[in-house]
């Protein structure tokens, strides 16, 4: 498991991972962000049952970075079971081309 360092913020986290070319580096880069979103918003939670006031900015650029996180994830899977396979097809023929 990746472990995250008290001092990085989520969002520079965040960040890197989107931003990150080295193919090797990206898998390992989505997980400390994804870690990382999830324990801000525990983190967020926490403080909502005491009773303390969270920044609606804040939780919604939670929901966002973990939304593209999700989607970073799910494009670097399909990726690597495309090359597993040999192909650089598409997984799903004809959805983004003029066959549809």
């Amino acid at each position: 498991m990746a472990e995250i360092h008290e001092k990085e913020h989520w969002a520079d986290l965040y960040r890197r991972a989107l931003f990150e070319e080295d193919g090797s580096k990206l898998p390992l880069m989505l997980e400390r962000a994804r870690q990382a979103v999830q324990q801000r918003v525990r983190e967020l939670w926490h403080l909502t049952t005491r009773g303390q006031s969270v920044s609606a900015k804040e939780r919604q650029d939670l929901h966002t970075a973990a939304y593209y996180l999700d989607l970073l994830r799910s494009l670097e899977v399909r990726k690597r079971i495309g090359d597993q396979v040999g192909t650089n097809e598409p997984m799903l023929p004809g959805l983004w081309t003029s066959e549809t």
